[in-house]
């Protein structure tokens, strides 16, 4: 740490001291919990085993099939995959920070995927079938095209959001600087 340059930070390292950097009293100020020779053989014990390092297993990685693909009904949220009692679900966790969340949304959402897959793969499948084909290509080409209304309306929401944040963000600084909060609410 630089006294005369703080913003150059610190750093917070945890070690044990040296035995010779030990202050040791003079005289006894409680009584021993256990004897100079337990002591001892205790500190051999421990001395003879050497280092031991905590084993730590690799995470396992899980794979879910329809990562980013499922969004929450409540709140219009991309669901994450989380793996509960070794299986798969998507959930939706709302931020106690979110405007109205909690009128809206319970605290948690949760589905698994097992429940999800065979209704999508019916769904799939009916739409790959000789009857409808046609019908499934020609909609793909379409959500293909970049100028479609949906992609349009997507991009007009983000500018929004973004218009937003930057407001937020001012009405933050100027509250940071004692602006009073009447005038910013204006």
């Amino acid at each position: 740490m630089d006294i005369e340059d703080v913003a150059m930070g610190y750093e917070t390292k945890m070690r044990w001291n040296d035995k010779d950097d030990w202050v040791w009293s003079a005289e006894r100020t409680h009584e021993a919990l256990v004897s100079d020779e337990l002591f001892e053989q205790a500190a051999q014990l421990r001395a003879a085993a050497g280092k031991r390092f905590a084993v730590v297993r690799p995470r396992r990685k899980h794979l879910y099939s329809l990562s980013s693909r499922i969004f929450c009904a409540r709140c219009a949220r991309r669901m994450q995959g989380a793996w509960l009692h070794d299986e798969p679900y998507y959930r939706c966790v709302t931020p106690k920070e979110y405007g109205g969340a909690k009128r809206r949304h319970p605290k948690s959402v949760n589905i698994r995927e097992r429940l999800m897959v065979p209704d999508l793969d019916r769904w799939l499948a009916s739409n790959f079938d000789r009857t409808h084909i046609d019908e499934t290509v020609e909609l793909m080409a379409q959500a293909a095209q970049a100028d479609s209304p949906d992609h349009t309306r997507i991009v007009e929401a983000r500018e929004a959001i973004k218009s937003c944040e930057d407001r937020l963000d001012k009405y933050r600084s100027a509250l940071d600087a004692g602006v009073d909060q009447a005038t910013i609410g204006k």
